[in-house]
């Protein structure tokens, strides 16, 4: 068995910042500790939203905080791997072979960051900083939760 969950990750309007990684990883590392067994093999976080560096830093640094963890960690590498080397070949035949080496640098860097061993610039072309890919999605906050009456937040 193998599970597949999200890191923990602050909320959506959370304004990321350079420590935002290790809080992700230290919050992760907790909530695994106390919560799955040690006989599961293996967690494959999916990327929760993540941009591809974000993904890649993040399990990078769950390595660091955790670096006796009883399953192998690693994640579905899509996003990590995937979204970059697309948008570089474009459905171009002239961009081809950048996309490959693209994927090639992607995968080492990744396999790298799974065993804790990435300390690198990350790839990804203008990836904006750690927070330059993530996905952005609409998102109630609490205190707009609570201005809405309760008919018309469950009113499907």
């Amino acid at each position: 068995m193998l599970l597949k969950p999200s890191m923990v990750m602050p909320g959506l309007d959370t304004v990321l910042n350079d420590d935002s990684v290790s809080h992700v990883a230290a919050h992760t590392a907790r909530v695994l500790r106390r919560t799955v067994p040690p006989a599961v093999p293996g967690i494959h976080f999916l990327s929760g939203g993540m941009g591809a560096q974000e993904a890649t830093l993040s399990l990078q640094q769950l390595h660091r905080e955790y670096p006796d963890a009883p399953w192998a960690i690693s994640f579905s590498f899509g996003r990590a791997l995937q979204d970059a080397p697309l948008k570089a070949w474009g459905g171009r035949p002239d961009r081809v072979e950048a996309a490959q080496a693209l994927l090639l640098e992607l995968a080492r860097v990744n396999a790298q960051a799974s065993i804790g061993q990435w300390d690198e610039v990350h790839p990804t072309p203008a990836s904006g900083g750690i927070s330059g890919g993530r996905i952005l999605l609409p998102k109630l906050s609490y205190s707009s939760e609570r201005k809405t009456p309760a008919a018309e937040l469950f009113n499907w």
